[in-house]
């Protein structure tokens, strides 16, 4: 039967399948609501960095990280990290690249790759921390 149908209509068949896939595993996960990290704030005082768990699951770990002062430089050992910025501005250094970050930039550290960040507003760094796989705590490794 798969035989005789051209390639275009097998196609469509793989992707199809693919979608249903994808489909039933998304219908396994709890739905997330929205989240405003725009209006989200600290639990309480903090002298330089703190931060809140919004989501985590096996795949993935997303946090909202504020720093007053400085992230020192670390790397992690198995996972990829896509920083957002939401508020103030600082120095991020990845690798050997070093650059000024602000609201809206995104940026993608890829696993075992140093970076750092100094703040250069007077308000705290803001950003969205998305963590994959699944972030527990043990692959941070400071450099400094």
């Amino acid at each position: 039967m798969f035989a005789e149908q051209p390639l275009s209509a097998m196609k469509n068949i793989g992707i199809t399948l693919f979608c249903l896939f994808l489909v039933s595993g998304a219908m396994t996960q709890t739905p997330s609501v929205p989240t405003e990290v725009y209006t989200m704030f600290p639990d309480g005082d903090y002298d330089n960095v703190t931060n809140k768990k919004i989501y985590s699951d096996s795949s993935v770990t997303t946090f909202v990280i504020w720093v007053k002062k400085n992230v020192p430089l670390h790397k992690h050992i198995s996972h990829t990290e896509q920083v957002i910025v939401v508020e103030g501005t600082a120095i991020m250094q990845v690798g050997e690249n070093t650059f000024p970050i602000k609201a809206g930039d995104m940026i993608v550290v890829p696993e075992n790759i140093p970076h750092r960040v100094d703040v250069t507003s007077t308000t705290p760094l803001k950003v969205i921390s998305i963590q994959a796989p699944e972030f527990l705590g043990d692959d941070r490794i400071f450099l400094e």
